[in-house]
């Protein structure tokens, strides 16, 4: 896809002392800020939207795989609280 540039305006100290504090963690101002539009990209176009837009421009789709669902087991008890005994009932720890 074409790329464009993007403007606009904002406080000239913030600007150098982000990019002062960004340099420290080895990146820069353009890639954080083309991360952040990718994030708001997806999450604001539909996925429908985005693969006829890929297809369209020839880039290869890549499914993400599904999200694993936690199993809902209750959390386990902590020290102090009670226990099913061996007999099937409730003991004190």
């Amino acid at each position: 896809m074409k790329k464009i540039s993007v403007s606009f305006q904002y406080d000239d100290e913030k600007i150098a002392t982000l990019k002062m504090y960004l340099a420290d963690k080895k990146t820069d101002l353009n890639s954080e800020l083309e991360k952040y539009i990718d994030g708001l990209y997806t999450k604001h176009v539909p996925l429908q939207v985005r693969e006829y837009l890929m297809k369209k421009s020839g880039e290869t789709i890549v499914k993400s795989e599904p999200k694993k669902k936690s199993d809902n087991k209750p959390p386990q008890n902590q020290s102090g609280g009670e226990t099913k005994g061996q007999n099937g009932s409730f003991e004190k720890k």
